[in-house]
C-alpha cells in the first residue's frame, strides 16, 4: 500500500501579475518555479517520497509511510503560506492506494470514503480557492505593490520601503549569471538552465546583466527615445496535453517523473537554441565599459509546458519562426530524450490500452505549441497584456485544430484600441510552418515581407486607409491601385503587390487580409 498526496496552484496569473514592474512580475514567476521545481520535491525526498509530478504548478509524490505523508504536507503548506501568502492553492487528502491511478478514482477502504485526488482538488478549488494568510490595511503599506505592510530595512530602488514578498521578488529577479556555470541542473529551476545554457554560449568576459525594468530591455538602442519603445510579449502551451498526459500516467510510476522530466528538457533545448541563435552577443554587447550591458530578453514563465517571455518588439518575428524550427528539430530526435515522447510509442499505448474510444478514432496529433504575441508601449499595463495573450494563444490553437505549431498576435496603440483595430480584418491565427484552411502560413508572410520590406511608409498608410474606406472591397480596392501612377511601373511595388498570386484568393481576387496581415508584420521588420 502506498500514500499519494496531490497540490496544484490556482490563481498563478494572479498571484505574478501583482503589478507592472518586470522585476516583480519575473521575481514572483520564479519564486513559484523554485517552490513547485526545487523546494517541494527537497521536501519530499527528504522523507523518502518519488516524484511523479512536478511542474506548471501541479505537484504528486507518493509515500510508503503514512507519517511521512503528513509531515511533508504540513511543510508544504507552511512553505507555501509564508512564500507567497497571496497564492491560491488546493492540497488533497493523503489517499492509501495501489497505485496513482486507484489513488484517482473515489473509493472506499477501512470504512472511510476517498473521493479520488482528481475531484477532491477540483471541488476544493471549486468551493474555496483558499490563501495561506492576507494582508493587514491598517500597517503602513508596501510603496511597490500597495497590498501588504513594510518591514523594517527592506528596501527597493530609490529606497522605496517594500513589503517582504515584492522585496524577495525584487532579490529572485536578479539572477546570478556567474554563479549559475557552477550549477548542476538539478537543482536549478527551468528558467534558469535556459539562462545557463544561453550565458554558456557567450565568449565575453563580462556577463551581461538580466533586465530589472522594461527600459532595461532598450540599453544597447543608444538612449532612444522611451515613447518610440515597444515591446512583444510571448506566450506558449503545449497542444494536447490532454490526450498526452494521462497516457504518460499509465506507465510505471518510476518512469512517470523520468518521461515528464525529459519533455521539460526538450523544451529547455529549444528554448535556449532559440534564443542563442535570435539575440547573439553581438545584439547587446556593449562597448562602452562604464555603461550597463543587459540582454534584450526576459523570461517570465519556462516550466512545464508554458513559455512567457518578454523582448524589443523588432525581434519577435524572427523569435516565432526560430522557436518554431528549433522545437522541430529537437521533436525529431525526441526518441533520444524519451522514447515516450515520440508519437509511435503515443499511438501505440492508445491501442495497447482501448480506454479512450474518441482519441482511438481520431488519433494522436503531434507535440506542438499555440502561441501569441502583443505589441505595446512599454507603459502599457502587463495584466492587460497577458489577458489579451491569453486570449489569442486559445483562439490560435482552436482554430488550427491543435495541429502544428500556431501563433496569433495583436498590436495595441498606446491608448485604447483604436477603431481600425476593429474594421481591419486580417488573415490569422495562421500555423507557423504550413498553409491551412486557405490561409497562408506565418512563414509565408515572413517571405512576403522579405519581398515587400522596402515599401514606403506612406503608400502603406495609404493602402491601409482605402481598405478602411472601403470597408474591406476587394474589388474597389484593386481599381483604385491600378490607379496609382506606379501600378504602370513594372518594378514599382505597388506594381508588384498588384501582380503577386500568394495576395489573391484561388478566384483571382484580391485578397484585403492578406494584405492588412502583410501590413502589420511590416511594421514589425525593424520595431
Amino acid at each position: 500500500m502506498f500514500y499519494y498526496l496531490s497540490l496544484q496552484y490556482a490563481g498563478i496569473q494572479k498571484a505574478i501579475l501583482r503589478h507592472d514592474r518586470l522585476w516583480s512580475i519575473s521575481g514572483i514567476s520564479h519564486i513559484l518555479s523554485e517552490l513547485n521545481e526545487i523546494q517541494m520535491k527537497k521536501l519530499a525526498e527528504e522523507n523518502d517520497g518519488l516524484i511523479l509530478l512536478a511542474a506548471g504548478g501541479k505537484f504528486t509524490v507518493r509515500f510508503n509511510d503514512m507519517d511521512h505523508a503528513k509531515n511533508v504536507r504540513s511543510k508544504i503548506e507552511k512553505l507555501i503560506s509564508t512564500t507567497l501568502p497571496m497564492l491560491e492553492y488546493q492540497v488533497s487528502s493523503i489517499v492509501p492506494a495501489e497505485s496513482f491511478k486507484d489513488a484517482r478514482e473515489k473509493k472506499e477502504l477501512n470504512g472511510s470514503t476517498y473521493p479520488g485526488i482528481t475531484n477532491e482538488l477540483s471541488e476544493i478549488k471549486r468551493v474555496f480557492r483558499g490563501y495561506g494568510i492576507t494582508y493587514n490595511p491598517n500597517l503602513m503599506l508596501c510603496e511597490e505593490c500597495e497590498e501588504y505592510p513594510v518591514e523594517k530595512g527592506l528596501y527597493g530602488a530609490d529606497n522605496t520601503h517594500l513589503c517582504r514578498i515584492c522585496f524577495n521578488a525584487r532579490q529572485m529577479a536578479k539572477i546570478d549569471l556567474t554563479g549559475l556555470k557552477g550549477k548542476g541542473d538539478g537543482t536549478l529551476t527551468g528558467i534558469n538552465r535556459i539562462y545557463k545554457r544561453y550565458m554558456e554560449q557567450i565568449s565575453t568576459k563580462r556577463l551581461p546583466e538580466i533586465p530589472l525594468n522594461m527600459e532595461d530591455l532598450f540599453s544597447h538602442n543608444n538612449g532612444s527615445e522611451e515613447k518610440g519603445k515597444r515591446i512583444a510579449v510571448w506566450i506558449s502551451d503545449i497542444n494536447n496535453m490532454g490526450d498526452m498526459l494521462p497516457l504518460w500516467l499509465m506507465q510505471d510510476e518510476e518512469m512517470i517523473l523520468n518521461t515528464l522530466n525529459s519533455l521539460k528538457e526538450l523544451f529547455i533545448d529549444a528554448i535556449s537554441s532559440a534564443l542563442i541563435r535570435v539575440f547573439p552577443e553581438s545584439e547587446w554587447i556593449e562597448k562602452d565599459k562604464n555603461k550597463n550591458t543587459y540582454i534584450p530578453f526576459r523570461l517570465i514563465v519556462a516550466g512545464g509546458d508554458d513559455l512567457c517571455i518578454v523582448m524589443p518588439d523588432k525581434y519577435i518575428l524572427s523569435f516565432v519562426e526560430t522557436l518554431s524550427n528549433t522545437m522541430n528539430e529537437k521533436l525529431k530526435e525526441a526518441g533520444k530524450y524519451n522514447i515516450a515522447l515520440t508519437k509511435e510509442w503515443l499511438e501505440r499505448k492508445i491501442k495497447e490500452t482501448g480506454q479512450d474510444k474518441k482519441l482511438m478514432e481520431k488519433g494522436i496529433k503531434r507535440i506542438s505549441f499555440g502561441g501569441s504575441f502583443v505589441v505595446t508601449p512599454i507603459h502599457t499595463p502587463f495584466a492587460r497584456i497577458h489577458a489579451i495573450a491569453e486570449e489569442l494563444m486559445g483562439e490560435a490553437k482552436k482554430k488550427t485544430d491543435r495541429t502544428g505549431n500556431s501563433v496569433n498576435w495583436r498590436i495595441l496603440a498606446a491608448d485604447e484600441e483604436s477603431q481600425s483595430e476593429k474594421i481591419l480584418k486580417a488573415e490569422r491565427p495562421l500555423l507557423i510552418e504550413e498553409p491551412f484552411n486557405g490561409y497562408l502560413s506565418f512563414n509565408d508572410f515572413l517571405n512576403l515581407c522579405s519581398k515587400y520590406k522596402n515599401i514606403s511608409g506612406s503608400h502603406l498608410h495609404q493602402i491601409v486607409e482605402k481598405i478602411i474606406e472601403f470597408n474591406n472591397n476587394a474589388d474597389m480596392l484593386e481599381k483604385w491601385l491600378f490607379r496609382m501612377p506606379e501600378a504602370g511601373k513594372k518594378d514599382s511595388v505597388i506594381s508588384k503587390l498588384l501582380r503577386d498570386e500568394n495576395l489573391r484568393d484561388n478566384d483571382g481576387r484580391l485578397n484585403t487580409k492578406r494584405l492588412v496581415t502583410l501590413f502589420e508584420l511590416l511594421t514589425l521588420l525593424e520595431g
